[in-house]
């Protein structure tokens, strides 16, 4: 790839095309299978209850933590 001239104008800026990746191509998989949104939902719900109750616990701890140590 070569590099851009500089032009503080910006009259000769490129052109950004959103589909492009890093390769120049487009990374689509023809053969994946069709997503399963049910299972996909109860895998974001599990990660959201996991995040809180960790949260949570990381609290408690914090707060026992500067009872009994300080």
């Amino acid at each position: 790839m070569r590099p851009i001239p500089f032009d503080p104008t910006g009259a000769t800026a490129p052109k950004i095309d959103a589909r492009r990746r890093t390769s120049g191509r487009l990374h689509v998989a023809h053969d994946a299978p069709e997503m399963d949104y049910p299972e996909h939902e109860r895998t974001y719900a599990a990660f959201v209850e996991m995040t809180k109750w960790g949260t949570i616990f990381m609290v408690v701890l914090l707060i026992l933590m500067a009872v009994f140590l300080l």
